[in-house]
């Protein structure tokens, strides 16, 4: 079963073959429907409509679907360069894999999932990101043989946040509902 995903690209193959198969079918009209004897060499009416109509059709499906797919899979970039995501863009990034920043991830499951996500969104004057409440801080000093080991991460550890740049409501959710991870925030 395809997901939504591959329905949306499949329709836009669809419709460039379906585009395709008109072009064969006007130029398969054009050499033997139009009379060569006859100027203007025209498709005959209502042909030369409908053909026009099947057209301009396929060509609002094609931008349908190419919206379609702008709007339901947003590109992982936005994501990777910490911008904030719509409350859309949010639930289709859940509903492919992505489980960060849910409610029960941090503990409070009576929160919708995307108000806490906003709270995890991260900026200051120098960068943006999310605020990972299970990330530790990384070690400068972390090694081996000289060179310094960075695994797998995403987001950033509290500890990497400075207190003073959080969102007034961050800093009233933070302090209220995590004060454990409240007290992790750099004080600089």
């Amino acid at each position: 079963m395809k997901d939504g995903w591959q329905e949306i690209q499949s329709i836009g193959e669809s419709v460039n073959k379906a585009h395709n198969a008109m072009g064969e079918i006007t130029q398969w009209l054009y050499r033997n429907v139009v009379g060569n004897d006859v100027l203007p060499r025209e498709m005959p009416e209502p042909l030369n409509a409908n053909l026009a109509a099947l057209a301009e059709e396929l060509d609002a499906v094609r931008r349908a679907a190419e919206n379609a797919s702008s709007y339901f899979a947003p590109g992982p970039l936005a994501l990777l360069h910490g911008l904030p995501l719509s409350r859309a863009e949010y639930f289709i990034y859940q509903a492919r894999g992505m489980e960060f920043g849910t409610a029960r991830e941090v503990g409070l499951s009576r929160f919708d999932d995307y108000y806490v996500y906003q709270m995890l969104c991260y900026q200051d004057e120098e960068s943006r990101g999310y605020i990972n409440v299970n990330l530790t801080p990384i070690d400068p000093n972390s090694s081996t043989d000289g060179v310094r080991v960075v695994g797998m991460r995403f987001g950033r550890a509290p500890e990497e946040c400075r207190r003073r740049h959080l969102r007034p409501e961050q800093e009233h959710f933070f302090r209220q509902y995590l004060p454990t991870v409240y007290v992790r925030f750099s004080e600089d």
